[in-house]
């Protein structure tokens, strides 16, 4: 409540001016890359959505279907009480979907029947919709791929199952990252107070331009080839984030140029 009063008092090592220096000119090094960084991912992220609206754009001989002719499933998650202490069998949560993946370091944890776990757990190709959050956040996706483990299905979150002789379900993950996509999904969206929804019925209401299979996993290669250079940057992020605190650190404690 009185830092203000403590940070005369606080205490510091401080080095010659000329190790100062270094220390700055190295962390100001990797600042400088860090911004370079985040106008890459600006640019990748600007020109990934140009690519995706165009690549969906549709022709005249795509057809047009509801998602309810396309997804042979739509489920809610499970909804039993959940665990940090990693007992039992992990869990998908809202927090679990990040950069439109699944963050397997944000899984929780939770116990179930045999007849649950059969019922509840993903499979390769299902897609995880968030249907209940903030508008900002309503409608964010990741494509399941496998885990070594059994991961389930977690409440406030959709599995969606797509009709495999229809669709790709790779394809309509890109689809849901389209803003034509985000348009329907707010339109057709209830709102209440500090949060939005959209139930099972009007998603299944959600248009979709389908060219056929072959076109299909065409216009997938394209986009997985830009969004896995995207990727990469975002795991360059994160390095270049620690390297700048594993540098500062022992600059702090007079480590860095022992």
């Amino acid at each position: 409540m009185h830092a203000s009063r403590s940070i005369p008092h606080i205490k510091i090592k401080i080095p010659p001016l000329s190790i100062q220096q270094k220390i700055v000119k190295r962390l100001d090094a990797i600042r400088e890359t860090q911004e370079l960084n985040e106008k890459q991912i600006s640019l990748a992220n600007e020109l990934f959505q140009s690519l995706l609206n165009q690549e969906l754009k549709p022709q005249k001989y795509w057809l047009i279907k509801n998602l309810n002719e396309v997804l042979t499933m739509v489920q809610n998650g499970y909804s039993g009480e959940q665990n940090d202490e990693g007992r039992g069998l992990p869990i998908t949560r809202i927090e679990t979907i990040q950069n439109n993946k699944v963050d397997f370091n944000r899984v929780k944890f939770v116990n179930l029947v045999e007849r649950d776990i059969e019922k509840y757990k993903l499979d390769p190709g299902d897609i995880i919709f968030n249907h209940i959050n903030s508008e900002e956040y309503i409608g964010k996706v990741a494509l399941y791929q496998g885990w070594p483990s059994i991961l389930i299905h977690g409440v406030n979150l959709l599995r969606l199952k797509v009709d495999k002789s229809t669709c790709l379900a790779s394809f309509l993950y890109y689809f849901f990252l389209s803003t034509k996509a985000r348009k329907q999904v707010l339109q057709k969206s209830n709102r209440a107070v500090n949060q939005v929804s959209i139930n099972q019925k009007q998603l299944r209401k959600i248009q979709i331009s389908l060219p056929c299979l072959s076109i299909q996993q065409k216009i997938v290669e394209r986009l997985d080839a830009l969004y896995k250079y995207k990727k990469q940057l975002l795991k360059q992020k994160k390095l270049l984030q620690e390297l700048f605190e594993s540098t500062l650190d022992k600059a702090m404690k007079a480590e860095l140029l022992k």
